[in-house]
């Protein structure tokens, strides 16, 4: 198997330790593992040292792509090209998952708001993630097969014996590395001993916790290119941060609204810019600048005096820097443009959504069809308030009502109508298709999705509009300008 994530991680920081390279690189080699499939399961017939074909294999890295599809689709930060993420064939003939991948990279960022995972924040952290994903549907396991694909980890964790091309790779058999004190092991594969095991003295749930706890530390240190000291240095909006003299990280206690405002007055206060000439960025084969335009587009992004007309772009409210979003959870519009245009303008203004007493087992986690009005996907409204999510409950509960804590969460439901999590806007042109139904596939569409909803919610006609929309109002030029704006937020990988 060709290793894609292990160049990507070694850029991300020089400074990683020996102990940690470790961790992330077991959880890396976990990552991208495909044993752990149904798919496999089904071929290997119990051999889990069965030899497999590369093209017919499903792991994590499936669906989060990097560099696998470069030369012919381009370069991917985690997620993968489709409207749908793809799904292996199961008995339930499901073939596709009801949303994209969503990126992984910054996940692990020190300025990531919180841990919520999925776009509609079904998971309270990304250890949780793992558990689900290893054992669900994304690996072709159904439902009710939870526990023999729990079986199936712990086997080929045991069983491994380090022939196959994966195993080579890293180290030799998982019971080598994971016990960790064979000299032929290189240091860099070496595990701290406190999260060495004995695999065959383990029992079952210790090894999917170790396993568990490796992915996450993978995937905690998946960001975007930093500086020495530890701030974002790949893009030439960040160059333009540094070549003016602005800071490109919080201070220490600073919160990132405070932050966000800070670089409000230093934008305000910059007569006269120093431009960024062009960058030629490899991995997006292009070049970006930071010019005249980019800096109308981000006066425009942080709604900064002097615009022309009334455009006024609001965006950072929700996208804060300097991961560019603010990790909670907005309705801007996409379930209800998405619902409208299958049943007709309005009719999801009018589609009866039930109470809290009324929905007990009732989930709207389906796309919308012609056939059926009840199809939709109402992305947090399926999970607060739910028995086995008390931490996103009480977050969500905790942001939301505004009326001193005296609100009922029956209130809080209906606020959760159609919100999802706020993406980060950081190597945008990595991430397409947009949206958590990944129907738009350009940015300048992303901005005209702005332009319709801002004015629904001024009329009145978006259900549970995010407060933020009302505000916007953006003519053609500035999508423009907006655009080239966004784009300097791309970033290279060394």
């Amino acid at each position: 198997m060709k290793i894609f994530t292990f160049i990507y991680l070694c850029c991300l920081s020089s400074s990683v330790s020996i102990a940690s390279e470790s961790l992330e690189l077991m959880g890396e080699r976990l990552f991208n593992d495909p044993r752990f499939s149904r798919a496999f399961y089904n071929i290997s017939k119990g051999d889990v040292n069965y030899p497999y074909d590369v093209k017919d294999s499903k792991s994590c890295a499936s669906c989060h792509l990097v560099d696998q599809h470069f030369e012919s689709q381009g370069m991917r930060i985690y997620n993968d090209f489709q409207q749908r993420s793809p799904i292996p064939l199961r008995e339930d003939h499901k073939t596709h998952a009801l949303r994209n991948s969503p990126t992984l990279v910054g996940i692990g960022s020190k300025y990531a708001q919180n841990s919520f995972s999925h776009f509609d924040g079904e998971f309270a952290d990304h250890s949780k993630t793992v558990v689900a994903n290893f054992t669900g549907r994304n690996m072709g396991w159904l439902g009710n097969e939870k526990n023999m694909a729990r079986s199936n980890i712990t086997r080929v964790i045991r069983q491994d014996d380090g022939t196959i091309g994966i195993s080579q790779d890293f180290g030799g058999s998982y019971q080598k590395v994971f016990l960790g004190i064979d000299p032929s092991l290189p240091n860099e594969l070496k595990l701290p001993k406190e999260h060495r095991l004995d695999v065959f003295k383990a029992t079952d749930a210790q090894i999917i916790q170790k396993v568990t706890f490796f992915i996450n530390e993978y995937l905690k240190g998946l960001d975007f290119q930093k500086d020495e000291s530890g701030h974002y240095s790949g893009s030439v909006y960040d160059m333009f941060l540094e070549k003016n003299n602005i800071p490109k990280a919080p201070k220490n206690g600073q919160s990132l609204l405070e932050y966000s405002r800070d670089l409000m007055r230093a934008f305000a206060r910059l007569e006269d810019p120093k431009f960024v000439p062009p960058i030629y960025l490899e991995t997006h084969k292009r070049s970006f600048e930071f010019s005249k335009q980019e800096w109308q587009g981000l006066k425009i992004f942080f709604n900064l005096g002097g615009l022309k007309r009334m455009g006024r772009g609001m965006c950072f409210q929700c996208h804060l820097p300097p991961l560019f979003t603010d990790q909670k959870f907005h309705n801007v519009g996409v379930t209800q443009i998405e619902y409208d245009k299958v049943h007709g303008s309005g009719s999801f203004n009018h589609m009866d959504i039930p109470k809290l007493e009324e929905r007990r087992d009732t989930y709207y986690l389906t796309r919308p069809s012609v056939k059926d009005k009840e199809k939709v996907d109402l992305g947090l409204w399926n999970f607060f308030a739910r028995k086995n999510k008390k931490k996103l409950t009480r977050y969500i509960f905790n942001e939301l009502c505004k009326n001193g804590g005296l609100c009922s969460k029956g209130d809080i439901l209906d606020l959760t109508i159609a919100r999802f999590k706020t993406p980060t806007l950081r190597n945008l042109n990595h991430s397409a298709p947009y949206f958590h139904h990944g129907k738009i596939k350009t940015l300048s569409k992303v901005i005209e999705h702005y332009q319709i909803v801002s004015t629904l919610t001024r009329q009145g006609k978006l259900r549970n509009a995010a407060l933020q929309l009302r505000p916007i109002a953006l003519d053609e030029t500035d999508i423009l300008d907006l655009k080239a704006f966004l784009e300097t937020l791309n970033s290279d990988y060394d």
